[in-house]
């Protein structure tokens, strides 16, 4: 039921082009745009990761992060391990350069969300091929982003609006995997 596609560096211009109820981008970051019927626009998410961006990449790969430490702490070689130092580049066995890499991440600068988040497609791959644990974080961030446009558009739209159908536009690199 496409009735648009179109490219726009924000979501509020992407809301504004389009005559849709809301949008939902997950991306690096997330966010989830609703507007009601007075015509105002409603943000809920994006209000970067610390506080919010329910089912982003930097999540994703946040989580997945988590797990592969566990994992490699466990001594176990899984995919989400494995996956992890074939994307950074770390040959297997080097646990000195492993440990370095996850201590990097931790650092706060600019590139801190892209390469978290960069990770979100070897993830979802992962899930897709099968792998339990990618499937397990992939199933509760799509779940945490589906809750927050959920409750937005039980805040900001009337049921008699709902009963009767609203458009949405899903974009971002998140939902593309």
């Amino acid at each position: 039921n496409v009735k648009a596609v179109g490219a726009a560096n924000d979501s509020v211009t992407l809301l504004l082009g389009l005559d849709v109820n809301g949008v939902v981008i997950a991306g690096t970051g997330s966010a989830v745009l609703v507007r009601s019927p007075d015509g105002e626009i409603h943000q809920t998410s994006g209000h970067e990761w610390v506080a919010s961006d329910f089912g982003s990449g930097v999540w994703i790969g946040l989580n997945a992060i988590r797990r592969a430490a566990h994992d490699f702490e466990e001594g176990g070689q899984t995919v989400l391990l494995n996956r992890f130092q074939e994307l950074f580049g770390i040959e297997q066995g080097d646990d000195e350069g492993l440990l370095a890499r996850f201590r990097s991440l931790g650092v706060a600068d600019q590139r801190m969300k892209a390469d978290i988040a960069r990770f979100a497609t070897s993830v979802c791959a992962a899930a897709e091929l099968g792998d339990i644990d990618a499937q397990d974080i992939v199933k509760a961030e799509a779940e945490e982003l589906a809750d927050s446009t959920a409750g937005a558009i039980r805040r900001w739209l009337p049921r008699s609006q709902l009963t009767e159908g609203i458009d949405l536009v899903q974009c971002g690199g998140v939902l593309a995997n």
